[in-house]
């Protein structure tokens, strides 16, 4: 498995297969516009997760806030999930943050996706907040931190 980091010309051309990956999942409803939209530094914080020449998962990242690796997306395959990929995913997302100078990372996760909350409060991630707003559409999120 290797990671590599996303383009947006790359994301463009393979934009069918980020979207084939999360069309049954119920905790996102992004479209190409959402994946290509310009965020600053996304080009430099998301990558991918790929085996045997096919995407196995991704983190889209951003710093729209200053001083912070914000991840918008982070999504393993179904198929290869219980391997410790999402870990694999945050500790590179960590490296990432670590080489811009940043020592944290946030993230939204819907109260109802109980497993990624799980995975997130286990791996080193506090509640900072619920939040109810247009973002979050019919259910609140949590607001996760996690610094290092």
């Amino acid at each position: 498995m290797n990671f590599y980091q996303i383009t947006n010309e790359e994301l463009q051309k393979n934009s069918d297969n980020y979207l084939r990956l999360i069309n049954d999942w119920k905790y996102c409803d992004w479209n190409e516009e959402n994946f290509i939209y310009e965020l600053p530094f996304k080009w430099e914080f998301s990558f991918s997760l790929n085996s045997n020449n096919e995407i196995v998962g991704f983190c889209i990242a951003s710093n729209k806030i200053p001083e912070v690796y914000y991840i918008h997306l982070l999504f393993i395959s179904p198929s290869v999930r219980g391997n410790s990929l999402g870990l694999k995913l945050l500790l590179y997302a960590q490296e990432i943050a670590i080489k811009h100078n940043i020592n944290i990372i946030e993230l939204r996760c819907p109260e109802s996706n109980e497993k990624a909350l799980t995975f997130y409060l286990k791996n080193g991630f506090k509640v900072k907040e619920k939040i109810k707003d247009e973002t979050s559409g019919e259910e609140a999120d949590y607001y996760l931190i996690n610094t290092f």
